[in-house]
């Protein structure tokens, strides 16, 4: 499961948009949260950016990522 959020900030408010997929290719709005700014970055602090899959073959190299066969999450 990926979270992504994107802020907006308007006015005195903080708008956090919340997507959620099984991956970073499939992400759905699930809803919009609206907080006070020192509200919404100890909220997106819990988020941290997805981290990126690695290939666990075991003859990796630079480059061969793209057409790695084998991914895992890290």
């Amino acid at each position: 499961m990926v979270f992504k959020l994107k802020s907006d900030k308007r006015g005195s408010h903080v708008h956090v948009d919340v997507f959620v997929g099984p991956d970073e290719g499939h992400l759905a709005l699930a809803g919009t949260l609206v907080m006070r700014p020192g509200e919404a970055a100890a909220f997106e602090t819990h988020f941290p950016p997805p981290a990126k899959p690695v290939c666990k073959c075991e003859a990796w190299y630079v480059g061969h990522a793209q057409g790695c066969p084998e991914w895992k999450e890290p």
